[in-house]
């Protein structure tokens, strides 16, 4: 909560002042298990698996506080003093991320949080990367959900089909965002930005910024803010106007025959998402609204997945993290110099003694094995990682960054996290 998520990071401090109670359960140390006395650590990647303990504790299973001491390496008295610690409070806040959003399995997270929203005075904070994702969940911009978070008819191809090259689309369609470091397999290839992206595409749609167009935003606890145009380019300027991306949406589905997005403003638009979406405000409302679960589609319904051993062999965890200071598909590092010097994202963080043990200096490169696969990188020591695990930034855009070799690595790995082999390279060393 110290650089991403100041704001939520405020309010627990505010609520640890009136007499709130703190655990964390985290494999890294961080600044808010300097406010607790309760900071659990288990492996990356079993975080779920305590959560899910505590969870069945709190529901008179007391057995699952056992069976998660062994499977997470975690002291059983410790978590059990833990348990009874939060189950003594009336309301239960449980806040959730940023790191273990990018696992490749969070079946047991999920069968936790389920367990305990069934718990009266228990409410969930998630901390995810992008300001809006709340508002893009409610509108059904996701494959297997429509507006209102129905369940789609059937399972649509995802941008995880597209890396895995499992479905090819015909057409994809790129607003404001470049997760590719070059250009996917498709017939036809639009994006519709600010920038064009680090690859060729067929057709560029240039699009107005957050500052040139007006409408509003969802944060993650549903409040609906609205956005002012502040910047307007007058008519006959040889910079534009560029139109907003409704407009642009609005011109070729006029183009295609399709008449139902023809709207005057903004407002018109925040009408019909008020009628299409339950709960969701005719007009900006900073109130916060609680977000019902989505209903799962008949197609998605799997069996339930048991959380799995991390994918590879290697003395070591690598735990890949989402990153990137981005505005629509530019990565800020890369055009804004001082992101770029801080440098605050880049190279692979490892636990100082790990370092001393492989006779590396912190800064020195190091290979990283994985499957036959290498990616060099600078090691930092970093005195937040525990041993046995390194820590790595993948950016979520490409655009604006000069280069980013381990994007592949990154994208080849079979699990997240992931076992690996790291040694010093030959240009390294102590």
């Amino acid at each position: 909560s110290r650089f991403y998520f100041s704001v939520a990071g405020v309010q627990i401090r505010r609520a640890l002042k009136k007499g709130a109670r703190l655990a964390v359960i985290d494999a890294r140390d961080s600044n808010l298990s300097r406010y607790t006395d309760h900071h659990l650590r288990p492996l990356p990647g079993l975080e779920g698996a305590l959560l899910d303990a505590f969870a069945g504790y709190l529901a008179g299973d007391r057995k699952k506080i056992e069976a998660a001491a062994i499977e997470t390496g975690v002291d059983g008295k410790k978590l059990e003093e833990a348990a009874e610690w939060i189950g003594s409070g009336e309301r239960l806040s449980v806040i959730v991320g940023p790191v273990v959003f990018g696992y490749s399995d969070n079946s047991r997270l999920i069968d936790a949080l389920l367990e305990l929203s069934k718990r009266p005075g228990t409410s969930f904070l998630p901390l995810y990367h992008g300001g809006n994702v709340r508002g893009a969940l409610e509108l059904g911009a996701f494959g297997n959900l429509s507006p209102g978070q129905a369940g789609a008819k059937e399972p649509k191809i995802g941008l995880g089909d597209i890396y895995s090259k499992g479905k090819r689309p015909k057409v994809i369609y790129l607003v404001g965002q470049a997760p590719f470091a070059e250009r996917p397999d498709c017939d036809f290839l639009i994006s519709q930005d600010l920038y064009r992206p680090p690859f060729d595409v067929d057709a560029f749609l240039p699009a107005a910024g957050f500052a040139e167009c007006g409408g509003t935003m969802t944060n993650v606890e549903g409040r609906v803010q609205e956005l002012f145009m502040v910047e307007n380019t007058p008519e006959g300027d040889p910079k534009g106007p560029v139109p907003p991306d409704w407009k642009i949406f609005a011109g070729l589905a006029d183009k295609l025959g399709c008449k139902g997005l023809g709207y005057a403003d903004e407002a018109e638009i925040l009408a019909e998402i008020h009628a299409a979406v339950p709960g969701f405000p005719s007009i900006p409302d900073r109130k916060p609204r609680r977000l019902k679960p989505a209903k799962e589609p008949a197609a998605a319904k799997t069996a339930a997945k048991k959380e799995k051993t991390a994918a590879g062999s290697g003395d070591f965890l690598l735990v890949v993290q989402q990153g990137g200071f981005q505005h629509r598909s530019t990565d800020l590092s890369g055009v804004v110099e001082g992101l770029g010097e801080l440098r605050l994202e880049t190279n692979l963080r490892m636990n100082r003694g790990d370092l001393e043990r492989l006779g590396i200096a912190s800064g020195a490169p190091v290979t990283v094995s994985y499957g036959g696969m290498k990616l060099e990188i600078a090691a930092q020591a970093d005195p937040d990682c525990p041993e046995g695990a390194a820590y790595a930034f993948r950016p979520v855009n490409l655009g604006g960054l000069k280069s980013f070799e381990g994007w592949k690595f990154f994208q080849g790995l079979d699990s997240n996290p992931a076992r690996v082999s790291i040694e010093a390279s030959k240009a390294g060393g102590a």
